[in-house]
């Protein structure tokens, strides 16, 4: 748990990561998912989740799971001959929400490593009422507790948070995005003193354009929003059955 101001200190679980090597459009081999995950270590990252997309018009869900275990286990192969020790890592994906998600077999698969929690991304479009009625059907049907990822990108405006209501009224959790807590987003500000509840993510790709700033987040939080938000963050993990 790192020391971030005196007497503040927030569990760095990274909860959306694309470091997996050649599975998406993340992490292009094992020695790029090395450095990210070596530079999350040196952020005070403790706990990363890989999180590749998932697309259910492209591949069926047993068929992600391989390529998912084989990427996993290229990376770790490739950790050892390096000497290279990683930390600790949660297999899940980033499930694009699409008609009839909830109806999918073996959806569970697609959790986080030993829990019921599953990374959601919306579409980006304008939503009609069946992407309210998946999520619930993912909630009800399969007692997942949903985390939707990077809000911030579909709440353009103030009055767009309305549209997310619903999903905190189902219990849904928001995943937002490091980098845009660091530059200071409107949106995200919104999110963060809403009382939405909220994990932080980085969501990852590589090291150059897109690499992880959760520990930049971190502090910037502490900076910005004090004690009671980074504790708002830490009872979320606990909810959630994120802490480690």
């Amino acid at each position: 748990m790192p020391f971030l101001r005196e007497g503040i200190s927030l569990n760095l679980i990274d909860i959306h990561c694309h470091f997996l090597p050649g599975i998406d459009d993340g992490a292009a081999d094992s020695d790029v998912s090395i450095e990210m995950l070596s530079d999350s270590v040196s952020q005070g990252v403790e706990v990363v989740a890989a999180t590749p997309h998932y697309y259910g018009k492209k591949r069926t869900i047993d068929d992600f799971i391989k390529l998912r275990e084989e990427a996993f286990l290229n990376l770790c192969e490739r950790a050892l001959q390096k000497k290279v020790k990683l930390p600790k890592i949660l297999l899940g994906a980033e499930v694009a929400l699409t008609r009839g998600i909830s109806a999918r077999e073996n959806l569970d698969l697609l959790c986080i490593q030993d829990s019921n929690l599953i990374l959601l991304e919306l579409p980006f479009e304008p939503w009609g009422e069946w992407v309210y009625n998946e999520v619930e059907r993912v909630i009800s049907d399969w007692q997942m507790t949903v985390i939707l990822a990077h809000p911030e990108r579909y709440v353009r405006m103030p009055w767009d948070m309305k549209r997310l209501k619903p999903f905190f009224d189902m219990g849904a959790v928001l995943q937002i995005n490091a980098e845009t807590v660091v530059e200071e987003k409107g949106r995200t500000k919104r999110f963060l003193k809403s009382g939405c509840p909220c994990v932080l993510g980085s969501d990852a790709h590589n090291m150059y354009n897109r690499k992880s700033q959760l520990g930049a987040a971190a502090k910037r939080l502490a900076e910005l929003y004090g004690e009671s938000l980074l504790e708002q963050i830490n009872e979320v993990y606990d909810i959630i059955g994120l802490n480690y």
